[in-house]
């Protein structure tokens, strides 16, 4: 897996906006994978 630093590479023309995106789709599947975890351990717990 290539470090996001190498993908992405912010461009001058690049709005506020648009940024603001892209951090979303960078960061938003690592807080998905997070909470996967956390719903596991819950899950988890309840078995035992």
């Amino acid at each position: 897996m290539t470090p996001v630093k190498v993908i992405w590479r912010p461009s001058k023309q690049l709005t506020p906006e648009e940024s603001a995106r892209l951090l979303r789709l960078l960061f938003v599947p690592q807080v998905e994978q997070s909470n996967q975890l956390k719903r596991d351990r819950m899950k988890r717990q309840i078995r035992d």
